[in-house]
């Protein structure tokens, strides 16, 4: 239960000015209070959650470097781009199965359900709709109804 509490801390130092984050921590312990939560676990995940440094999030400026990742050397490169102002992050490779494989199935148009269409008709007026049926289930509709 805890970690609820401590979320909410979190965002609130992320969020907050330095001027309103005391009010904001009240407010946040008041609720949790009031909503039944124990107030030394109140206290402790509140403590704890301030107690921890704010991650250092990089400057919007900064460069940003995407690699794939190879083990050793991907280690070395992010320290070396931290020390010279790059945000390092890394993908995994692609690999032969990622690339061959294609597991979706793919459905024929006159299939999908929930599309617009037009119909032309041969007294070359037109009629666009839209179906929660399948087009073809659609189309044979229309069929029937022919002028």
């Amino acid at each position: 239960m805890g970690g609820v509490i401590s979320e909410m801390v979190e965002r609130a130092r992320a969020i907050c000015d330095e001027e309103f984050l005391a009010k904001e921590l009240g407010h946040i312990k008041t609720t949790f209070f009031s909503n039944g939560y124990p107030a030394a676990l109140i206290s402790s995940a509140t403590t704890h959650a301030t107690a921890r440094p704010e991650e250092h999030v990089p400057s919007p400026t900064a460069p940003l470097l995407i690699l794939p990742y190879y083990n050793g050397l991907g280690e070395k490169i992010k320290r070396m781009g931290r020390t010279i102002g790059f945000q390092v992050y890394f993908k995994s490779a692609a690999s032969v199965r990622s690339i061959v494989r294609n597991d979706k199935v793919r459905m024929a148009p006159n299939e999908k359900a929930g599309v617009v269409y037009e119909i032309l008709c041969t007294c070359s007026a037109s009629y666009i709709g839209e179906t929660g049926n399948t087009l073809s289930h659609r189309y044979e509709q229309h069929l029937c109804y022919e002028h």
